[in-house]
């Protein structure tokens, strides 16, 4: 589907107006129009651009990774990550609770999760209870779903 009019327009004017500012940017010189113009088989892109292009993205993936990576290791305070495991035992509870959960039913289904290893993985240390199985964690003894298992679905 070509451009309609209004996009057109648009693109003009970006385009315009990018070429104004590199323009207006660049120091005037009157040697600068003494220069003969570029041939055809010429490459836009000479040795000394691809020199800089290629310098400034290394500098610019370098500021990068320090942001990314090494702020988080050198300064774990201020730059810090949670991880989303810590963040779900943190915010368990409140959660539930404004999901629909009553206090003790949050309690209870917060502690089931965080002793089965279920945001972060499975348990190793066997203290899951009834072997993983939710309802009967929830509803321990009773044959059918209770409520806690209830308010939790």
């Amino acid at each position: 589907m070509p451009l309609n009019v209004l996009q057109l327009l648009w693109v003009n004017l970006i385009m315009d107006t990018l070429g104004a500012l590199a323009l207006a940017t660049e120091k005037p010189s009157p040697k600068l129009l003494d220069n003969k113009p570029a041939g055809r088989s010429e490459p836009l892109i000479n040795g000394k651009m691809f020199k800089h292009i290629v310098m400034q993205g290394f500098y610019q993936i370098f500021w990068m990774f320090l942001f990314l990576y090494g702020l988080p290791t050198l300064l774990p305070a201020r730059y810090g990550y949670t991880s989303q495991c810590d963040l779900y035992a943190r915010d368990c509870v409140s959660t539930g609770v404004s999901q629909g959960l009553n206090q003790s039913n949050a309690e209870q289904f917060c502690g089931y999760t965080n002793q089965c290893g279920q945001p972060c993985g499975g348990s190793s240390s066997g203290l899951c209870p009834a072997g993983g199985d939710i309802r009967a964690a929830l509803c321990p003894g009773e044959a059918g779903e209770c409520a806690a298992f209830q308010s939790f679905r």
